[in-house]
C-alpha cells in the first residue's frame, strides 16, 4: 500500500497541515521542518499526486504533443526540441504517436483533455477531426492548416520548393521527378512545395513527372516503388523530395550503378541534423527545425493566456549542399 501525506507527517512528527504547506511551498516553514519532511518522504517513498495538486490550482503544467510517427527524423527533432524548450519553463511533456491514424488521433485528443493539458502541439493529417474545433482547447499546429482560429508554424515550403527545383534546373537537368503527395486534398504546407515545383517546371517549358507517393508508406513500400518508376523511366536526371524520399533514391542509385550527381541528381526537403550526419553527401533544403520549435512554443503560450497570434508563421528554407546534386 502506497504511503499517505498522515503517514509522513507521523513519521516526521508534524501535522498533515504541514507536510501539505511543505509540498505546496505554502506559509511559513522552518528549514528544519521542511528537511524532516524531506527525510520523511524519502524514507517512506512518498511521491505528491502532481495531478491533484495540478487541479488545486487550475493549471496543470502539461503540454501534450501529437505527431504521427517518431522515426522521422525532421519530427524526431523538432520533438526533441519541443520536449527541452517547455522542460525549461517547468511544462511536463505527454507525447503521442497517432501513426497517422485519425482513430488514434481522437483517443489521444480526449486522453489529453482528460488530463487537463494547458495546451497542444499537433502535426496532424488528420485536420477533419470534431476535437479540433472544441474552443477551450488550446493548439498549435505545425505544417497542417486545421481551421481558421489555430495558428501554423511552418517553414516556407513554396521558397524551399522553387530553391531545390531551381538548383537542378541551374545543373543541367530536363526530366526532373518529383517525388511526393501528389493527388491528396491535406491542407499540408508541404503540399507547397509541389506548387512551386510545377510553376519552375512550366516557366522553363519542362514537362513535369511525378510519382504520387503518400510518405507514410514504409521504407521497403516506398523502395520499391521509387525503384520500379526509375527503371520504367530511365529519362530522369533529376529528383526533388523530402529527405527520406532522396536518401532510398540514392540507395536505388547505388543497387543500379547510376552514377550520381554525374547521371541523376537528387535534392532533398528537411535537413534534420541526423541526416546531414549520416548522409552528408545529401543537398536539401534545410528546415529552420530550433526555430520551428520555439515559435511553436511561444505561439501555444500567447494563445493559453487568450492572445491572438498570427495565424500563419513561414519561417525561411536554407539550401545545405552536398555532393548528390
Amino acid at each position: 500500500m502506497r504511503p499517505s501525506r498522515n503517514d509522513v507527517a507521523k513519521e516526521a512528527g508534524v501535522s498533515p497541515t504541514t507536510v501539505s504547506r511543505v509540498i505546496n511551498s505554502r506559509g511559513y516553514i522552518s528549514e528544519n521542518t521542511r528537511k524532516k519532511v524531506n527525510e520523511a518522504m524519502e524514507r517512506l517513498g512518498y511521491y505528491p499526486n502532481e495531478l491533484a495538486r495540478s487541479l488545486s490550482k487550475n493549471q496543470s503544467s502539461l503540454i501534450g504533443l501529437i505527431f504521427p510517427s517518431l522515426t522521422n527524423p525532421f519530427q524526431m527533432e523538432l520533438i526533441t526540441h519541443l520536449e527541452m524548450l517547455l522542460s525549461q519553463i517547468n511544462y511536463k511533456v505527454l507525447i503521442c504517436n497517432s501513426q497517422n491514424n485519425p482513430e488514434n488521433e481522437k483517443k489521444y485528443l480526449d486522453m489529453l483533455r482528460r488530463n487537463q493539458v494547458e495546451g497542444v502541439i499537433v502535426n496532424s493529417l488528420n485536420e477533419t477531426l470534431p476535437e479540433y474545433y472544441i474552443p477551450d482547447l488550446h493548439i498549435v499546429s505545425v505544417d497542417r492548416k486545421i481551421n481558421a482560429r489555430i495558428p501554423v508554424i511552418s517553414s516556407d515550403n513554396y521558397e524551399g520548393g522553387k530553391m531545390a527545383v531551381q538548383k537542378l534546373i541551374d545543373k543541367d537537368c530536363q526530366k526532373i521527378l518529383y517525388i511526393g503527395g501528389v493527388n491528396n486534398n491535406i491542407n499540408m504546407d508541404a503540399n507547397k512545395r509541389y506548387r512551386a515545383y510545377l510553376d519552375l517546371i512550366k516557366n522553363f517549358n519542362l514537362t513535369p513527372v511525378t510519382l504520387d507517393l503518400d510518405f507514410t508508406l514504409s521504407y521497403e513500400e516506398k523502395y520499391d516503388k521509387i525503384k520500379d518508376f526509375l527503371l520504367k523511366n530511365t529519362f530522369i536526371d533529376g529528383i526533388f523530395t523530402d529527405d527520406d524520399s532522396a536518401i532510398i533514391s540514392l540507395n536505388i542509385a547505388n543497387e543500379l550503378k547510376i552514377d550520381v550527381p554525374n547521371e541523376l541528381k537528387i535534392v532533398g526537403f528537411d535537413g534534420s541534423n541526423l541526416t546531414l550526419q549520416y548522409v552528408p553527401e545529401l543537398t536539401t533544403i534545410q528546415q529552420p527545425i530550433k526555430k520551428i520549435a520555439d515559435l511553436s512554443v511561444q505561439t501555444l503560450l500567447s494563445v493559453i493566456n487568450g492572445e491572438k497570434p498570427d495565424n500563419i508563421t513561414n519561417l525561411s528554407t536554407k539550401l545545405k549542399l552536398g555532393t548528390s546534386c
